[in-house]
């Protein structure tokens, strides 16, 4: 088959197995029937004349014409293994012209074993399908495959025939295999329901930064459609980390208070975390509440915006003027910083928007009567958060995630191997940042004020303090120099500042 393949390919003509026998069946002598491509009739629904160009409908076509083209294969003796074939023209003529190039024929396109192997490999390491194909063109010029065998190919890789539960256990198994902390939960029909894996590293960060914890979900990472759970912090350098993934069988609360449970067994020797932060998700909200009743539950103010512009940009289609005042309005309000101020500025917003009475109502009920406390900065300013009002970070990590999964028709192992990918440069890059904040000084910080927190804080905190600090000189009238005494004072101010960020 390989020389007659080879030969077809030379001289313009593509083949294709039409039948076979292995001689398995009695005495049968082993055998193969070889046809042009162009063989056989079109058998479809499709109607000679009719315009398949219809809304919704895709334009197609069929390559047969019934070629009459045919070879038939034989083995001399059955029995011996060494025995020749002999080769046997049917029909040798066709009744089209021969192909003047072989490109977009999937026969003559079909990887061999050593291509499929380098494809598989390739795209363990995360490159991207046409650069496989470049290098494969490369290795062979007179490589005819379509980007549409390499996409068939990757899509076959990692078990495809397994189910998404056998998958789970697959990626569970490979967990255990990389020394990952993982926990699962099964029931009577499935053997794994929900999968949630922490790598040693990220236990380590989590336990040196346990103040705020982001969670959100992400969808459209996996061809079986669970969805995926992920946590993370930042360092004091202002790096992100993932704490933990998980895939959860629903958006349920007993499925997300297993996660937070596990999360907490995990990290049992560290504090609980000052801040969580999330969207307006009713079941995680409740569980957090249970699970981590001393941390502050703050909501996620980009969310909260965008559900209003959803909800009631609308009503202000005729004055878009009108509109981003009431937006103006509704994040000044958020954001002051005692009872008095956020009490006139809603009274002043309830007037100015009176001909808008539902979008006030909505923005009360929805929002300010059951969630200020987690939303208004005169309620959230009390709890340590360090300006992390929206759940950007996780949404950025999602980013970074999906940026390399290109798609979402891949298995969970797919998903895995980048995922653990991310999570080692993302643990180199937060190592080279603790170095650079404890052997490079910025000129702007070679002052007496800050010889003793030099290479002893990160470069992150000391831009906060060095805001503080210029805050404070402000206070001092600008006709009088700075002292020891009022420098001390300062210092001072910068040290309790610091000791949130320590």
């Amino acid at each position: 088959m390989a020389w007659v393949r080879e030969v077809c390919k030379r001289i313009g003509m593509v083949l294709m197995i039409a039948g076979s026998c292995d001689g398995g069946r009695g005495r049968r002598t082993p055998s193969v029937i070889v046809r042009c491509e162009r063989g056989g009739l079109y058998a479809g629904k499709k109607v000679p004349g009719d315009d398949d160009q219809r809304p919704g409908k895709r334009s197609t076509g069929s390559k047969k014409c019934n070629c009459p083209f045919k070879l038939k294969g034989t083995k001399e003796h059955k029995d011996d293994e060494k025995a020749e074939w002999k080769l046997d023209v049917y029909s040798g003529i066709h009744n089209h012209n021969l192909f003047e190039n072989l490109h977009e024929h999937s026969y003559a396109g079909r990887l061999s074993k050593e291509q499929t192997s380098l494809v598989h490999t390739l795209k363990k390491a995360m490159v991207k399908p046409r650069a496989i194909l470049r290098l494969l063109k490369e290795n062979d010029p007179s490589n005819v495959t379509g980007m549409k065998t390499v996409y068939n190919t990757i899509s076959k890789l990692n078990f495809n025939e397994l189910s998404g539960r056998s998958q789970l256990q697959l990626l569970f198994a490979r967990l255990k295999e990389d020394e990952y902390l993982s926990y699962h939960r099964s029931n009577e029909l499935n053997p794994i329901t929900d999968l949630l894996w922490i790598h040693p590293k990220c236990i380590k960060l989590a336990q040196s930064y346990p103040y705020i914890f982001v969670i959100d979900c992400t969808y459209k990472t996996n061809r079986y459609r669970l969805p995926f759970l992920e946590i993370v912090g930042f360092t004091c350098t202002n790096m992100t980390f993932s704490i933990a993934f998980e895939y959860l069988d629903h958006e349920k609360t007993e499925n997300f208070e297993w996660v937070l449970r596990c999360l907490m067994e995990a990290m049992i020797s560290c504090p609980w975390p000052n801040c969580i932060v999330t969207d307006r998700d009713l079941a995680l909200m409740k569980v957090v509440a249970n699970v981590y009743p001393s941390s502050h539950h703050l909501l996620c103010r980009w969310h909260v915006n965008k559900n209003i512009l959803a909800n009631y940009k609308k009503m202000f289609t005729k004055d878009i003027t009108k509109w981003k005042q009431f937006q103006s309005a509704f994040s000044a309000l958020i954001e002051r910083n005692t009872i008095e101020e956020f009490n006139e500025d809603w009274e002043a917003m309830e007037r100015t928007f009176v001909g808008y009475p539902s979008a006030i109502t909505y923005v009360a009920n929805s929002w300010l009567d059951p969630y200020k406390e987690k939303l208004a900065s005169v309620w959230t300013i009390k709890c340590t958060h360090f300006g992390t009002y929206t759940s950007s970070r996780v949404e950025g990590a999602h980013r970074r995630m999906k940026r390399d999964v290109h798609n979402s028709t891949g298995t969970f192992v797919d998903l895995y191997t980048k995922v653990n990918n991310q999570i080692v440069e993302q643990y180199n890059d937060i190592k080279a940042s603790f170095e650079v904040s404890k052997n490079t000084y910025e000129h702007t910080f070679k002052t007496l004020i800050y010889n003793e927190l030099r290479g002893s804080i990160s470069k992150f905190a000391l831009q906060l303090l060095k805001v503080e600090v210029d805050n404070a000189k402000l206070l001092q009238p600008s006709d009088m120099g700075c002292s020891s005494s009022e420098q001390l004072t300062v210092y001072h101010v910068a040290m309790n500042f610091m000791s949130m960020l320590l």
